[in-house]
């Protein structure tokens, strides 16, 4: 059967709605680690969301910790698709996600730059 690097996510989600607050962070470690054995490629994406859930649930210093990891590690492969449509409201409550989000769209920006240079 093929592995859905979604699934784990939706069942996040649908627990932090029923306000399960510990089956959620339960599911999100669980689903973070199949991601990253069976779907590396999507770790940025379910990262990102768990930041989410994290934020929503007033776990601040987990949901930067998180956060910041995404945002660390990602290309501009990661960012472009979602420079113009961040619709993680929860995460635009965390203390320096201004910050953090000018310092991606500088790293895309230069990114972007030698790429052009290189043409």
């Amino acid at each position: 059967s093929e592995f859905d690097p979604n699934f784990g996510v939706i069942q996040a989600e649908a627990l932090l709605h029923l306000g399960r607050k510990e089956e959620c962070k339960e599911n999100i470690k669980a689903c973070l680690s199949d991601v990253e054995n069976y779907a590396p490629v999507y770790q940025a994406m379910s990262k990102l969301d768990a930041s989410e859930y994290y934020a929503e649930m007033g776990e601040t210093e987990e949901a930067e910790r998180l956060f910041h990891e995404v945002m660390k590690d990602s290309t501009r492969a990661f960012f472009y698709p979602i420079r113009h449509q961040f619709d993680y409201e929860a995460l635009r409550g965390l203390p320096d996600f201004e910050e953090t989000i000018q310092h991606a769209e500088m790293l895309l920006s230069l990114d972007l730059s030698q790429v052009e240079e290189g043409l």
